[in-house]
């Protein structure tokens, strides 16, 4: 029997958490994620265009396993690039 060393494994410790944002530090967002119907709603479009959008990658998401989830923010944020400048030449008047 050869002995591995001190992996951690089996010997009752557990390991230090790795390296990254955590919540003490402040890098952990915690503003509430939405789902897709829940953003077809606020946009007024069907569930089907939004999973589109997200599929083409046009609107930014995030997936936790198999689910879709929108950050509220992110969604603002990019409302704001696709306004379109105005002009004078509204043509709905």
């Amino acid at each position: 029997m050869t002995k591995l060393g001190n992996t951690g494994v089996g010997n009752g410790r557990r390991r230090p958490p790795p390296p990254g944002p955590s919540a003490a530090s402040g890098g952990l967002d915690r503003r509430p994620l939405i789902t897709i119907d829940q953003l077809a709603e606020r946009l007024g479009v069907t569930e089907r265009y939004v999973r589109r959008l997200a599929t083409e990658r046009r609107v930014p998401y995030r997936k936790l396993g198999k689910l879709i989830r929108f950050a509220e923010h992110e969604i603002a944020a990019w409302l704001d690039t696709t306004r379109r400048p105005q002009d004078g030449n509204d043509r709905s008047a």
